[in-house]
């Protein structure tokens, strides 16, 4: 009995390919399986079988998304959609490349979102054939809000203090009082998130 190895190439590229391993004698060559003379396997390339994410953006604080793609890839570049404003959300990162089996995960950071408005997350992968993939469903990310803000106020005598408290996602307010176009008074309400603040 006599063997010899014959080093098939990876394949990378993200298609499959027909290998044709064949042996010739003389001037014949036959089927390997009875007469030892070739045979043919399909060798799968890049593919990716899954892509996962587990992504609960804060509105007040930085946190993470996390990315898994399933399959055999090269290293991938992952990044966040602003959708809302149509470009990229912060730094992309990438996931490391992969063989097969299970998934390979890496972490990217979303930024709070420091505006008066919502905003339109999406996760993507980088794939070379289909370009930016998404990964789950859109999420929108809440900005400041004014929700929690309130005042009051009881008249008393020649003038009356305004209370002013906020249990909402907002940054530092300046306050003013008004009569006539007249600025009667300010103060400042501090930045918070849920915290009950008051002025």
């Amino acid at each position: 009995t006599r063997s010899v190895n014959i080093n098939i190439p990876a394949n990378t590229t993200w298609a499959s390919r027909t290998v044709t391993v064949s042996t010739k004698y003389g001037i014949n060559t036959s089927s390997i399986s009875t007469a030892k003379g070739s045979f043919a396997v399909t060798q799968t390339g890049y593919y990716i079988s899954a892509a996962s994410r587990n992504f609960a953006p804060s509105p007040s604080v930085a946190t993470n998304a996390n990315i898994t793609l399933t399959g055999a890839y090269p290293q991938m570049n992952v990044r966040v959609l602003n959708v809302t404003a149509n470009a990229q959300l912060g730094t992309a990162t990438t996931i490391t490349a992969r063989e097969s089996g299970a998934g390979t995960s890496n972490n990217i950071s979303v930024a709070a979102n420091a505006t008066w408005a919502n905003r339109v997350l999406r996760i993507q992968y980088q794939h070379p054939v289909n370009g930016w993939t998404p990964v789950g469903g859109d999420v929108t990310q809440t900005g400041y809000s004014t929700a929690g803000l309130t005042c009051s106020g009881t008249a008393a005598g020649g003038g009356f203090p305004i209370y002013v408290s906020a249990n909402s996602y907002l940054p530092e307010l300046q306050l003013r009082a008004i009569s006539g176009g007249v600025v009667l008074s300010t103060g400042t309400l501090g930045a918070g998130t849920t915290n009950t603040r008051s002025a």
